[in-house]
């Protein structure tokens, strides 16, 4: 049955894969395959290293960036129902396995990702295979030994999620109550970050290295929520977060979430056991960084909730009857497919807002008469219109060409009096299919 799943899910990906590089990392990704600069963000630290062999790996086949990496999403978006499948018959009941596993990989939110060429779903898929192999440690060590190796390789593919595998690495340690498993945990963990660290690190020499995460983190405290915890900004934290959560994974499967949070106290006791409290600090271990530390705006960073939320549904069904939990999937797989085509559809044959002005531009403007000043569509204007004089965040100080085109209100205040703005081109699309920049705007300066 599995088996069937995992067809039907590449099959459903397949067919609808992005032919763009429309995020900002799908494109730094991209030039990583064949100029991999951590120091250029190409791509941007922790590096992404195995994530980017495997792309290289992929574009071999293909000979193309963007066919290599969106591949890369389809194959491992569907293979995740593997180690996905085995979680959820070890903690919730077996018969609900196949059901529960097709809800995973029709949801809008794992359909939507795997046909992007982001590190999203790659990561996701060996953060279950590292989970599943944790969970087996209750009983084996040696199966917890394998998990926290493949938890270290992991943070080789996406880093994000670290805090989950430490998380429930401690936990199992905690539950085993061993001091020798859990240095040996430690040093297995270490192992599985040294073999994509160490390359890492040759290959961008050490000096580089530590100036290229020194700035990372500086970025990351400067832009994220730390050291802004206050009570308003937690409200707007919280609106925000909801906001993700409806975009991501619709409106009536957040208000199920909220419903299953509400009934807590109310379930019977053999579902609190320790594959609930498993599955609680799998969900607490992201989402409390997500809410106070991370300055996530993006549906893509709901992601890592996805696998345990509908696992915590599995566990909980078992206080209802079968007369109200069957009707309760295939509502949710009938709504899931029917929102995941149409946004599967839409990735597919949609031109995203931040392709779009490349191509404007690329058609109605020429070479030699035209500097862009970009600051969104920077990196796409970089890949996708090489030839053009593309200038970061701010004009040359001598301007010889005749046409200037900024993407930014704000660059407008720096462009030479000498310029005068003849025209506004804007540019849009669904916010659940282009999170990152739904619109965006080009004004276009004339020399007079």
């Amino acid at each position: 049955m599995v088996f069937i799943l995992f067809v039907s899910a590449l099959l459903l990906r397949v067919f609808f894969l992005s032919p763009w590089l429309e995020d900002w990392d799908s494109v730094q990704f991209a030039m990583g395959l064949h100029d991999f600069n951590v120091v250029n963000h190409q791509p941007h630290p922790p590096g992404y290293i195995l994530y980017i062999a495997l792309g290289k790996l992929l574009y071999l086949f293909t000979q193309n960036d963007t066919l290599a990496l969106t591949s890369l999403s389809a194959i491992l978006g569907s293979f995740s129902i593997f180690p996905f499948y085995l979680l959820i018959k070890k903690m919730a009941p077996k018969a609900n396995a196949p059901t529960l596993s097709a809800i995973f990989m029709i949801a809008p939110l794992q359909w939507n990702l795997s046909l992007n060429a982001l590190s999203n779903i790659p990561g996701m898929a060996f953060c279950l295979i590292s989970i599943y192999f944790i969970h087996k440690g209750k009983g084996s060590s040696n199966s917890l030994l394998l998990g926290s190796f493949l938890a270290g390789i992991t943070l080789g593919v996406r880093f994000a999620e670290y805090t989950i595998l430490i998380s429930l690495i401690a936990f199992i340690v905690l539950y085993k109550k061993s001091i020798l498993l859990f240095l040996k945990s430690i040093i297995y963990f270490l192992c599985g970050v040294f073999f994509w660290l160490i390359p890492l690190i040759l290959d961008t020499g050490l000096n580089k290295f530590i100036n290229s995460y020194r700035l990372e983190v500086a970025y990351i405290s400067d832009h994220d929520s730390i050291g802004s915890l206050t009570i308003h900004n937690l409200s707007s934290r919280f609106t925000e977060i909801s906001h993700l959560f409806e975009i991501s994974l619709t409106i009536y499967f957040s208000l199920a979430i909220g419903l299953i949070i509400a009934g807590i106290p109310f379930y019977k006791k053999r579902v609190l056991n320790f594959n609930s409290f498993f599955v609680f600090v799998w969900i607490l271990s992201y989402l409390i960084p997500l809410v106070f530390f991370y300055s996530t705006k993006l549906p893509r960073d709901i992601l890592p909730l996805l696998p345990p939320i509908i696992i915590a549904f599995g566990i909980i069904s078992q206080n209802f009857s079968k007369i109200i939990v069957i009707p309760i999937y295939i509502i949710f797989i009938t709504m899931f497919f029917k929102t995941g085509l149409i946004q599967a559809k839409q990735v597919h044959s949609l031109t995203p807002p931040s392709i779009a002005p490349v191509n404007y531009v690329a058609k109605h403007y020429s070479l030699e008469e035209t500097i862009i000043v970009s600051s969104f569509t920077y990196r796409q204007f970089q890949y996708y219109a090489p030839k053009y004089k593309n200038y970061w965040d701010k004009a040359p100080n001598k301007i010889e060409e005749s046409t200037i085109i900024v993407d930014s209100a704000q660059l407008t205040k720096n462009i030479p009096n000498d310029y005068t703005l003849v025209n506004i081109k804007q540019f849009s699309g669904p916010e659940e299919i282009f999170p990152r920049l739904p619109e965006i705007s080009l004004y276009i300066f004339n020399y007079h």
